[in-house]
């Protein structure tokens, strides 16, 4: 992979190469041209795309490429993308050449070409309207190459610092088959990820300049949309610990989480000859999963990780702001389809609270009205309830209960009728408050006692299909 092969692959692709010319008009440079061709790579064809700029220096500092960056008429994402690429390629040369990163001199990748093949990359992910980019492990060559610093082991320092932490694979030896300008786009644009479940749009490929016989020197892009309830691969990861205090456990999840587990929790187990313990589970992406396992081994006294792959699927997710008592409150909503809204009994945030100072620190727990109801909306926090608020959460748990809840005023009008109420009794709450004094719903003694006993036979404390 090299970023003259990048840009080939998305070209064939579909990235509109007048477009890619024109927006790299935008550098301050005289005249850049790509020349695209149709080659065979093996038994593929493949576009390769010759970048010819005009000679100069090829040493350049990254402090100057990245005001040349900032100051080009360049789309945003465009020169964030190009920027991030460029500032991968500098942290990497400033740790193997161990100086400051704005001291950096970029060398083959400091040429012009080498410029117009990063930012010809961006423009083309911009003219394909791409949002995010994955990649499966790069192969990675043994032997050496001859460069502006002289000879150099394969891989080249620069790749094996850009790609830490990204799985690798073996290449052919002998052939540098990831450029360091390949590297810092792999590794500032895409993340590493099995092939992903899509609709395919389309593929590209593109061509390297040379033609070995050991391999087709290309290039595969492809291109697709997600699909809606596509699962995702996950790794399970757990361990079972029966000699750690409870109160290590939050630290212990935290550092899993930070190893880039999407979720991870403890539950009680009792453990071989019957001790208590914990069973700590966490769910990790397959790209995370290896230091979400070093997390494990390293805060939790356990002496292995079990692992297993799994798959989840999850809804469509966006966040809302909410004004409650004047604090702002920040709620994830799931979605599924679009946009129609999934409807949840409750819906957690976790919020940071800055001003004012005295707004409560918990979470929120937003609960829907009942189908069919127009009860508001109602949120608690810790022991002390908004006054505002009080109505409402006691209207939804005397309709949640099971059990009958009937009110009236002194004057015998009918004010609280539940849902248990109207199930026991027969009658919909509405025609009760507004049509009948609660008199009328009293009842001989036989036929209260005969209530009372189907209800006690009741599992769930309700009788059912009593006749009155």
């Amino acid at each position: 992979m090299a970023g003259d092969m990048t840009l080939a692959a998305l070209v064939d692709l579909g990235a509109d190469l007048d477009g890619i010319r024109a927006g790299l008009g935008a550098l301050p440079i005289e005249t850049i041209e790509l020349t695209p061709t149709r080659v065979m790579r093996g038994a593929f064809s493949a576009l390769h795309i010759d970048v010819k700029a005009p000679d100069g220096a090829t040493h350049r500092q990254w402090s100057d490429i990245r005001t040349m960056l900032e100051a080009a008429p360049l789309p945003d994402r465009v020169r964030t993308r190009a920027l991030a690429v460029f500032g991968r390629l500098a942290d990497a040369e400033a740790h193997t050449h161990g100086v400051e990163v704005d001291a950096v001199h970029f060398h083959e990748v400091g040429a012009w070409d080498s410029i117009a093949d990063i930012v010809g990359t961006c423009l083309a992910l911009e003219a394909l309207d791409v949002d995010t980019l994955s990649a499966g492990a790069p192969p990675l060559s043994s032997g050496s190459l001859q460069t502006a610093h002289g000879t150099m082991p394969l891989p080249a320092p620069a790749t094996l610092a850009l790609l830490q932490g990204w799985p690798v694979r073996a290449g052919v030896p002998g052939l540098e088959q990831v450029t360091p300008t390949g590297a810092a786009i792999l590794s500032a644009l895409a993340t590493p990820a099995p092939f992903p479940t899509q609709q395919l749009i389309g593929t590209g490929h593109g061509a390297g300049t040379r033609n070995p016989d050991s391999h087709p020197n290309l290039l595969r892009a492809t291109l697709g949309e997600g699909v809606a309830m596509a699962p995702e691969p996950m790794d399970v990861l757990r361990a079972q610990l029966d000699d750690m205090s409870g109160e290590l456990i939050p630290p212990l999840i935290d550092a899993l989480l930070a190893a880039g587990a999407v979720d991870a929790f403890a539950m009680p187990v009792v453990m071989k000859k019957g001790r208590p313990g914990h069973l700590i589970e966490a769910l990790a992406p397959p790209a995370h999963a290896d230091a979400v396992a070093e997390a494990f081994l390293r805060h939790a006294p356990t002496f292995g990780v079990r692992r297993h792959r799994s798959w989840r699927t999850i809804l469509d997710r966006e966040h809302e702001v909410v004004e409650i008592h004047g604090c702002p409150v920040r709620f994830k909503l799931g979605r599924l389809g679009g946009n129609s809204s999934m409807p949840h009994r409750s819906m957690k945030t976790s919020m940071r609270w800055r001003e004012p100072p005295d707004c409560p620190c918990l979470a929120y727990t937003l609960m829907h009205s009942p189908p069919g109801t127009d009860a508001p909306k109602t949120m608690t926090a810790d022991s002390t309830i908004p006054t505002v608020l009080l109505p409402a959460l006691l209207d939804r748990i005397i309709h949640a209960t099971p059990n009958p809840v009937i009110a009236a005023d002194l004057q015998g009008k009918v004010l609280v009728f539940n849902h248990a109420a109207e199930k026991l009794l027969g009658y919909e709450a509405g025609w009760v408050c507004e049509r009948m004094d609660v008199r009328e719903l009293y009842m001989e003694p036989d036929e209260a006692h005969g209530i009372l006993g189907a209800i006690r036979k009741s599992s769930e404390g309700v009788a059912e299909d009593l006749n009155i």
